[in-house]
């Protein structure tokens, strides 16, 4: 078997690709990964075909759009979609096939059919709104209430954006002088990262410790094509979910985005938003201001009418107080005879309880001394019973203690053979108390000797003695 270098075997691909696909095709796919040469205009790109129900890559192929080509490609694709040519679109390439020894393989791309993004689009759309209706998404905004008063308003845009400055200018200084709180969360409003911007600033809002009355999402100006990012379901989903109502003013006349449709409201431009708003403050004063004309009306109607009423209930009220004069007086003797006879029945009651209480305190203290009486009775007839052997107890315990006193007295210690040693009257217990030539006096149980000490021997010296012998 032949041994090839890499080089040679790239090489042998390369003449295989040569003559066998040296020809043009047309082929269909996504962009991804897509890089422009600023010094050189050439055009870099991975295209790549997913699996149909997953966002895995089953193809992919390394593709370049060469600088002598690339602005006349890319300007005839972005006039015809109205789409910047980036990352994500579905695109349809005349490509010839190219195999490099070092590069390996690419395509080359020789021209660009705008009709099979257009379509992509299109279809693309329609998907995201089928979806959308699906999942009961499109009227979830307009389910919401947009308060009366709107004062607090959190706008998402980009700071620099034209559309944004009209807008500020267009309501701050609004023919009625309507005051509005206006907070600017930051997005990016064209281009690919356009959706996570804008979702992310509809979070930070909802962080926020200002009780905004609704979102403000306005642009204006710019191409066509940067409306593809607000045709996205991620963000128009995003929205028809947000807790609050959302008004867009996207800033195109002629086309409506998805977003556009989810939203609560939809205007056109930035300074149609900033006139919604001005105009229904408009409507609400003149609400107020018609509801306050109707107050006083009735407010006057009801003071007219009460004065009236006062004056026919002055007319009545000293009849009216007599009446009610004489009915209380009769209630009160009413309420006194009632008392008495109240009070006589409670005291006669309570004179009974008093007696039958009296009575059964007398019986049951008569109850209580015989009972008493006969408990001492037979108490003192128990201890007359236990006397005689209490008696006997303690003669015999005493007898006990004389037996025991007599065993240790001094006199039966001194009986058994054992003598108590005193020096000058006091008794010795411990050799160490004598000195050699002392007198002592020996006391025994018959008589007293005297004797003088002559040698005295400690314990721990009787030990050593007893080891030398």
């Amino acid at each position: 078997m032949k041994i090839f270098t890499l080089f040679e075997l790239n090489s042998s691909i390369r003449r295989a690709f040569d003559r066998y696909f040296n020809g043009m095709y047309w082929v269909k796919g996504e962009i991804s990964g897509l890089m422009r040469s600023s010094s050189v205009q050439s055009c870099y790109f991975d295209l790549i075909e997913k699996e149909e129900n997953s966002q895995r890559i089953k193809a992919k192929a390394a593709a370049v759009i060469w600088s002598s080509i690339a602005p006349q490609l890319i300007g005839k694709f972005e006039q015809g979609t109205g789409q910047k040519f980036q990352s994500g679109l579905s695109v349809l390439l005349l490509v010839k096939l190219r195999y490099h020894e070092q590069y390996g393989f690419s395509l080359d791309v020789l021209d660009i059919d705008p009709s099979h993004t257009l379509g992509g689009m299109a279809l693309k759309r329609m998907e995201t709104i089928k979806r959308l209706k699906a999942e009961g998404l499109l009227a979830l905004q307009k389910e919401l209430q947009l308060p009366l008063l709107i004062r607090h308003v959190a706008i998402i845009s980009s700071p620099t954006a034209a559309g944004y400055g009209d807008f500020c200018r267009h309501i701050t200084d609004n023919r009625y002088h309507y005051p509005f709180l206006l907070q600017l969360y930051p997005a990016t409003m064209q281009g690919e990262n356009t959706e996570n911007s804008v979702i992310e600033a509809l979070q930070r809002i909802l962080q926020s410790s200002i009780p905004f009355d609704c979102v403000i999402i306005i642009r204006g100006g710019g191409a066509v094509s940067d409306l593809v990012a607000f045709d996205g379901y991620t963000l128009s989903a995003a929205v028809a979910r947000y807790p609050l109502p959302v008004i867009t003013g996207i800033g195109h006349e002629r086309d409506q985005s998805v977003l556009d449709m989810v939203a609560h409201l939809a205007q056109k431009t930035p300074t149609a938003v900033a006139d919604f708003l001005v105009q229904r403050r408009r409507g609400e004063s003149d609400r107020i201001e018609s509801l306050a004309e109707q107050l006083c009306r009735a407010v006057g109607i009801m003071v007219d009418m009460n004065a009236r009423y006062l004056d026919r209930l002055l007319l009545k009220l000293p009849k009216a107080v007599q009446m009610v004069t004489h009915r209380e007086e009769l209630n009160v003797h009413h309420l006194e005879q009632k008392l008495f006879r109240e009070m006589g029945y409670m005291l006669s009651n309570h004179h009974n309880g008093l007696t039958l209480l009296e009575q059964q305190l007398s019986i049951r203290t008569h109850r209580l001394l015989e009972q008493q009486h006969v408990a001492l009775h037979n108490l003192t007839d128990k201890i007359w019973y236990l006397i005689p052997f209490r008696v006997s107890e303690e003669k015999q315990r005493l007898a006990h203690f004389e037996a025991v006193h007599s065993l240790l007295s001094p006199q039966s210690t001194l009986k058994r053979g054992y003598s108590i040693i005193r020096k000058r009257g006091r008794s010795i217990s411990s050799a160490s108390d004598i000195i050699v030539g002392e007198a002592l006096d020996i006391l025994l149980y018959q008589g007293t000797l005297e004797a003088v000490v002559t040698k005295t021997t400690l314990p721990n010296d009787a030990e050593r003695v007893a080891n030398d012998e």
